[in-house]
């Protein structure tokens, strides 16, 4: 009797402590809830001026201004989660706003007075200077975020003098970074070559890699809004600079091994001999590669033209079909269809 008492004794235990926790757990999740549904409310206003401050870059344009909003904001939110007199939240949500309202209309100022400054910024930033110039990205936008304050301040010629140097930093960093996009992969090629001596072996196309990197960064200094020939500069010298590594540890690896020039010859007339028999002919090299090489060009040439000879036909038969479709279709509207 008395284990059978202690038995229900215990799963009573058990059950008030489940009912408990389940009711704590409740009344927290009410407390979150209330907490949340609290925010929604007292942070409406604030919420939507600082989404609109956002859309109007104020914190670029009028860094002041929405510097101080947000540090009001947080303000505010630190003491909502820590239970503070809800009065003060208030007061610090209504000056919020207020502060926000003046930064988005010191933007509408900051775009009027700043916009070679804001154009420039933008082309730095699309190019990805932030990551490929980032010491002067970040040098120009220190110096354009003191050209926002000093508008924000009043000081017009000042600001405008301090955001012609950010232009120019942006600018800059814009250059680079278009620079380092296209070369950056081939300088580092060409620092490997450096390193495993490719110049001993192969003096010549490492040069012609090198004179393509100048003549890219010339084109780009000159025209770097038309940025074609430039990028196909920078392809012609990245291939050069892994053609120039290539040739060199083929050259070595000939030596280590004692090959020859006959060696060397011989190797070279594989690739056309497998090519040739391609076409029905034997390649023959005793009067070097002209004869072979000639066969092949003939070869792709004729069939070439018998290829753009059927590409004509069958475009001409896709036509006469759609034609022939049409009519088909304009029969049967006016007879009906016989399907």
């Amino acid at each position: 009797m008395f284990q059978k008492q202690r038995f229900f004794s215990v799963i009573l235990i058990i059950a008030i402590a489940c009912i408990t926790t389940l009711f704590v757990a409740n009344a927290t999740g009410q407390e979150l809830d209330g907490k949340k549904d609290v925010k929604s409310v007292l942070f409406k206003d604030a919420n939507a001026a600082l989404l609109k401050a956002q859309k109007a870059n104020a914190a670029v344009l009028a860094p002041t201004n929405f510097g101080e909003a947000m540090e009001l904001y947080h303000n505010a939110e630190t003491n909502l989660q820590q239970g503070e007199n809800l009065d003060d939240i208030r007061k610090d949500l209504r000056e919020s706003v207020v502060l926000f309202q003046k930064a988005i209309e010191a933007t509408k100022l900051a775009e009027v007075t700043f916009p070679n400054t804001m154009k420039a910024r933008r082309d730095a930033y699309l190019t990805g200077s932030a990551k490929f110039s980032s010491g002067t990205w970040k040098e120009a936008e220190e110096k354009f975020n003191g050209a926002a304050e000093q508008l924000e301040d009043g000081d017009v010629n000042d600001a405008r003098e301090e955001a012609l140097e950010a232009e120019k930093l942006y600018r800059k960093s814009e250059l680079n970074s278009i620079k380092a996009s296209y070369l950056n992969d081939t300088r580092n090629l060409l620092k490997q070559a450096e390193e495993l001596d490719v110049e001993d072996e192969a003096p010549k196309t490492l040069k012609n890699a090198r004179d393509l990197v100048k003549q890219a960064e010339k084109e780009l200094n000159e025209n770097r809004y038309d940025t074609d020939v430039a990028r196909s500069l920078a392809r012609q010298a990245n291939y050069q600079a892994k053609h120039a590594i290539y040739l060199s540890k083929a050259i070595r690896q000939m030596k280590d091994q004692d090959q020859s020039w006959e060696d060397l010859m011989l190797a070279s007339e594989i690739p056309l001999m497998q090519i040739d028999e391609l076409t029905g002919h034997a390649a023959q090299f005793d009067a070097g590669f002209a004869k072979t090489t000639n066969e092949i060009s003939a070869y792709i040439t004729t069939y070439q033209d018998s290829v753009d000879n059927l590409i004509q036909v069958v475009g001409w038969y896709e036509q006469a079909s759609k034609l022939k479709n049409a009519r088909i279709s304009e029969l049967e509207q006016k007879y009906g269809s016989q399907k």
